[in-house]
């Protein structure tokens, strides 16, 4: 029998769901009287029937503290996306007339056209949902601090940025079986076809219950006799991986080495993708009056965009209560880098046939519609928390109806202890932390990027360790409805206002 009440109640909960989203815009419909009740009309490139067109939406916005539609349409305001743009909805809902209600956009295009840089170099810009994990370039002689790299002087952060892609390939690999042969081509096959233009290719090698995830970067160009760098074929990556990349050196003799002792196993090879990224620290023009001395310095961003993906990415584990305490404390895990799943969009510059170029990672917001947002290994299992007590200390397997296929695994996850270290990839070799509750961890610190390096030439990546915290860095969270989101509180975050742009066209103009 129909239950009118559990339906109702069914319903509400879907509209109370939050998600994220991206939105090209069709129109805009201002309201210079009340902003509150300006709309944009558009297409969510996230849901399509099944003929793939995307839905027309009518999204509105409520927050004060963020800009809104009209600063959006508004075309002398730095966030100006003109109609053929795409926003991204970093969290909405649906109210009962059917539309969206967000509180914070951010411009992923302006338009319908390529980004022209201030040197006229255009560059597509693509978006797309997957797990993204970053590795910033650590200063050599402090790894506790990124390296600042410059150029032309202008300051600027850097960073190597994996992604795993919501429709990656899974391919089960069978180790010292005679069908590895033929399941290794088939996963460098689908890694080199599936990986989008100005990327390298990508392999991460998991296990379910095993909080780690190793990467096989395969290199897709070389440098010519002028220094320009070329890409390969689809049969030169194949032969450097065989011969020059992780797989020959670790993975291959692993299976020839079960093989011969009658061994078997199995492990998980998913396609992915890397990126690079950069953040400015200063612009090369912005200049403020030291208040001590009256000389004039140069003023740096508060926080670069590689700071901001660092903090999108960081994976927070909810401190115990103390008696009488009546906000929430999360603590930065202070392990090896993780995987965060959400929408990323990034930069592929237009070159001539036979040049590559590679593509930049622009901006990347976690996905709100999904119960996993953070994990080692890219959807299979979770870190558990270090400062909850938990008489077995499992690993947390998490599987969801709503979250990507290489999210699913081939088979229950292992028990595994929560001591367990996390993942290196497989060209970074790191030591990972395990985080310890600590008294001090009730003190509400500066939260600080804690991730490993990864030093990227064109051929191999660098061995180096990755550092280690002495003390729990911890936030605060006052909104209860916020208490579930482990990731950057962006509605409240003014450096999401901050417009790149002019800058980034800028470097690009320089080469970078």
């Amino acid at each position: 029998m129909f239950n009118p009440m559990q339906a109702a109640q069914e319903l509400t909960r879907q509209r109370n769901q939050q998600k994220t989203t991206v939105i090209k815009i069709e129109e805009y419909q201002i309201d210079t009287q009340d902003p509150k009740k300006s709309k944009i009309i558009g297409l969510d490139m996230f849901s399509k029937d099944d003929n793939g067109i995307p839905k027309r939406v009518e999204v509105r916005h409520y927050n004060e503290k963020t800009n809104g539609i009209n600063d959006f349409a508004n075309p002398g305001a730095m966030m100006h996306t003109e109609v053929g743009g795409m926003i991204r909805l970093s969290k909405y809902k649906v109210d009962g007339n059917g539309a969206y209600v967000t509180d914070h956009m951010q411009r992923i295009s302006k338009n319908a056209g390529p980004k022209v840089a201030a040197n006229q170099e255009k560059s597509d810009i693509c978006f797309s949902k997957g797990w993204v994990k970053i590795y910033p370039k650590r200063d050599p002689g402090d790894k506790s601090k990124l390296e600042i790299a410059e150029r032309g002087g202008r300051l600027y952060h850097r960073a190597d940025v994996m992604v795993i892609p919501e429709d990656a390939s899974v391919t089960k690999m069978h180790f010292g079986s005679d069908a590895f042969d033929g399941e290794l081509h088939k996963a460098l096959n689908d890694a080199i076809d599936m990986a989008p233009r100005g990327t390298q290719p990508m392999i991460m090698v998991r296990m379910p219950g095993r909080l780690q995830a190793e990467e096989i970067r395969l290199n897709a160009y070389k440098l010519d006799d002028q220094r320009n760098a070329v890409p390969l074929t689809k049969e030169e990556i194949i032969e450097n991986a065989m011969s020059r990349s992780r797989l020959a050196t670790s993975y291959i003799p692993s299976h020839r080495q079960a093989l011969d002792s009658g061994e078997t196993g199995e492990c998980e090879f998913v396609t992915g993708f890397t990126l690079g990224a950069i953040g400015l620290k200063w612009d090369g023009r912005s200049m403020q009056k030291n208040a001590q001395t009256g000389a004039e310095e140069p003023k740096y961003n508060e926080r670069s965009k590689i700071e901001d993906f660092i903090s999108e990415t960081a994976q927070r584990h909810r401190l115990p209560q103390e008696p009488g305490q009546t906000k929430t404390l999360y603590a930065l895990d202070d392990g090896a880098p993780q995987y965060s799943f959400g929408v990323l969009s990034y930069r592929s510059k237009q070159v001539p046939e036979g040049r590559f170029a590679m593509a930049d990672l622009d901006t990347f917001g976690r996905d709100h519609g999904v119960q996993l947002r953070v994990s080692p290994n890219a959807g299979l299992d979770e870190k558990p928390n270090p400062y909850e007590a938990v008489p077995t200390a499992n690993t947390h397997q998490v599987t969801q109806p709503n979250q990507p296929a290489a999210n699913q695994p081939s088979q229950p996850a292992a028990q595994q202890q929560a001591s367990v270290s996390q993942g290196q990839p497989a060209e970074v070799q790191q030591t990972a932390a395990t985080n310890q509750p600590q008294a001090a961890a009730q003190q509400i610190v500066q939260e600080t990027p804690q991730t490993a390096p990864v030093n990227h030439t064109a051929q191999q990546t660098t061995t180096v360790a990755a550092p280690t915290t002495t003390a729990a860095e911890v936030e605060e969270v006052d909104d209860l409805a916020e208490q579930t989101d482990f990731g950057l509180d962006d509605f409240a975050d003014s450096s999401f206002e901050v417009d790149m742009d002019d800058i980034e066209e800028q470097l690009s103009s320089q080469g970078l």
